[in-house]
């Protein structure tokens, strides 16, 4: 099968006439997809990538343009709409793509040709993703913020968070959950980022997530595995996302929407009273 694919691109001066490619949109079949630099979800851009642009605003309505259309698999309208600052223009076809999906191609012709890390990027397509990251950075700051991470020389008596702490599960494998907190009780998270345009691999990140959660309880039953995902009511449509959700769920974690801030508070609250006092057993 082919896929056929547009560049979207930025020219910051006009008479200079330099593009920067800033989006990729994908057509596979019927089906028709996009990415754009800086979102964080489709048709959200964080304005803290966009620091050394003139008029980020400016490009915000464009990205919400050119959803609106791809939502119609319009992409004659939107190659007519072209600016003078802002163009849609002729990429090509990727061909022999086997049984990936529409998003794999995309976040491959994402990383070669609008990321920074090109090429090598795009070969590297099962590293870490940056939204999960980010995911995970966001809760490091908040927890930092309210001094709840222990420092590498704490006292092991500590009831602070611990990142990455190895904890054995009934397999005998050493797991090394993202966050740790011990208090008498065991509590192990992880972070899933639902919002990931590689959905796939968020569903299986959810999955191995769900095995270290039921791994270190068999072993250890005063275990309390919390999931902090981020997810938007548009993800539900995705069959991987409705899979990596359940399989969260059948695991018995508690799980937590960082992008609802009643259970994002909730959250940093019980983590505050955890490191505060000791639940005897």
């Amino acid at each position: 099968m082919t896929a056929r694919y547009w560049i979207a691109q930025y020219i910051r001066d006009v008479f200079r006439n330099e593009p920067r490619n800033v989006g990729i949109i994908v057509q596979l079949g019927d089906e028709m997809a996009g990415r754009f630099l800086g979102e964080t979800s489709p048709g959200n851009v964080d304005r803290r990538s966009l620091r050394d642009w003139s008029y980020p605003g400016v490009y915000c309505q464009w990205v919400r343009y050119w959803r609106k259309e791809i939502s119609k698999s319009s992409i004659a309208t939107i190659l007519e709409a072209n600016g003078s600052n802002y163009r849609v223009v002729e990429g090509g076809y990727v061909t022999d793509i086997g049984n990936d999906k529409t998003e794999d191609v995309m976040s491959y012709l994402f990383a070669l040709l609008v990321s920074r890390g090109g090429f090598s990027e795009a070969l590297q397509q099962d590293r870490e993703q940056p939204d999960r990251v980010k995911l995970e950075l966001e809760v490091t700051l908040e927890l930092e913020k309210m001094n709840l991470l222990a420092p590498t020389d704490e006292p092991i008596h500590s009831f602070l968070i611990q990142r990455n702490k190895p904890v054995i599960g009934k397999s005998n494998l050493a797991h090394k959950p993202t966050f740790v907190q011990e208090n008498g009780y065991l509590y192990v998270m992880e972070t899933i980022d639902f919002t990931s345009y590689q959905k796939k691999r968020t569903s299986d990140r959810a999955g191995l997530a769900a095995f270290v959660f039921q791994d270190i309880r068999s072993l250890t039953e005063s275990t309390h595995a919390i999931a902090l995902i981020r997810l938007e009511v548009a993800d539900m449509k995705h069959e991987d996302v409705r899979y990596g959700l359940g399989l969260l769920t059948a695991s018995d974690a508690e799980v937590i929407n960082w992008l609802e801030s009643s259970n994002r508070e909730r959250f940093l609250d019980e983590r505050k009273r955890v490191a505060s006092t000791t639940i005897a057993l």
